[in-house]
């Protein structure tokens, strides 16, 4: 085998594999419900939020998300995914008279900060113990769930 065909399947298994990467990615925002959540809180300002790293998960029995930065400011929660998960998990901030309330939960051994957002159609989203975590439990009520 001659050198450029190994460097031809090389390349070919390298783009199967980001193809396959950024598929199983759209399938998992679909199984989250990230998809619906950003078209109804879209981030079309784009504008500069102070910025912490942070997790957060969508859905009641959601156990990940991509790795995201949390904004936290007087108009709302911005969410923004890492560089390589943004073609499929769109920017979006979430107002604060878009959050119902917010909960402390014990989550898969996490104490997990939940946001019930919307009124019609309830998504959750849980942010991990984080300095976003702080800021927002700082700027809203939060009511501690006892574990079940």
């Amino acid at each position: 085998m001659s050198m450029g065909q190994v460097l031809g399947i090389l390349a070919a298994v390298g783009l199967l594999s980001v193809a396959v990467f950024y598929v199983m990615l759209f399938i998992f925002a679909k199984l989250t419900g990230w998809n619906d959540m950003a078209r109804r809180y879209r981030d079309v300002a784009l504008e500069a939020t102070p910025f912490r790293a942070g997790s957060a998960v969508l859905g009641a029995h959601a156990w990940s998300s991509p790795p995201l930065f949390i904004g936290v400011d007087d108009n709302g929660i911005t969410l923004r995914p890492a560089f390589p998960f943004w073609p499929v998990f769109a920017r979006m901030h979430v107002p604060w008279d878009a959050v119902v309330r917010i909960e402390r939960k014990e989550r898969m051994f996490f104490d997990v900060l939940e946001l019930h957002c919307g009124r019609e159609q309830e998504s959750i989203v849980g942010i991990l113990p984080s300095g976003a975590a702080n800021a927002i439990a700082a700027r809203w009520p939060v009511k501690v769930v006892p574990a079940s």
